[in-house]
């Protein structure tokens, strides 16, 4: 096979020094995959309650130990507020209820009130039309405060 077209050795050093961001904490696919590609550190905005354990899985596990990640977050303030809000609103337009919700009114009561305001006021129906800037400053205040 032509070296272009193998597939690259499990010993693949890729990633080595690379960083990713993105806007929830890993959930468990997500956590797999960042660890089959040895991404060393993640960067999260939000935290997603329901997975946090997963943290403590890499530890003890020795198939694990060469694919160890750090995870930084979740962001403190209205930007790590508003980057838990968005999954939370969707998941409340899908299904209201459940075991998600239920992780998420433990950790982060004010966000999930929040959130269930401006699903049943119509505020969050008019995101789809805005911008993400539009979005956030009509809920600026209100972020600010249950982050704080």
């Amino acid at each position: 096979m032509p070296r272009s077209t193998r597939w690259p050795s499990s010993r693949s050093t890729t990633t080595l020094g690379h960083e990713l961001y993105v806007t929830l904490e890993s959930c468990l696919l997500c956590w797999a995959a960042i660890r089959i590609a040895r991404v060393p550190l993640v960067h999260f905005a939000g935290p997603d309650p329901q997975w946090r354990f997963l943290g403590q899985l890499a530890g003890p596990q020795p198939a694990l130990v060469d694919r160890a990640t750090s995870m930084d977050g979740p962001m403190a303030g209205p930007f790590g507020a508003w980057a838990t809000l968005l999954p939370l609103v969707e998941r409340l337009w899908r299904d209201p209820t459940g075991i998600r919700i239920d992780h998420f009114r433990q950790s982060v009561p004010a966000l999930v009130d929040l959130a269930e305001q401006i699903v049943s006021d119509g505020t969050a129906a008019r995101f789809v039309g805005w911008t993400q800037q539009e979005a956030l400053a009509s809920i600026w205040d209100d972020l600010v405060a249950a982050a704080g």
